[in-house]
């Protein structure tokens, strides 16, 4: 698995030795190849993840709290579901 992403971090796929830097912002349905560093302040799109732009200064504002919420989504349906909840 890559690095254990930051809590400030929005990611969906991310393969090893990939590194996520705070507060980058990862597209739905985008792959992270191995070993790809993806930059602070940066939104990666496509399969495998490209940069896509630079994050508005609202997007960057909000990546914590959404991050947070996915989070908090993560541990909800893992418990549904009987599985450990590692702690947030």
């Amino acid at each position: 698995m890559g690095d254990m992403p930051r809590p400030d971090c929005l990611i969906l796929s991310v393969m090893d030795g990939a590194v996520v830097e705070t507060g980058a912002m990862v597209a739905r349905g985008a792959g992270v190849a191995p070993g790809k560093r993806l930059a602070s302040g940066q939104l990666w799109a496509g399969v495998p993840a490209r940069p896509a732009r630079e994050l508005r200064s609202h997007e960057r504002a909000e990546i914590g709290d959404l991050a947070h919420h996915y989070r908090e989504l993560v541990a909800h349906y893992r418990a549904a579901a009987g599985i450990p909840v590692p702690p947030l």
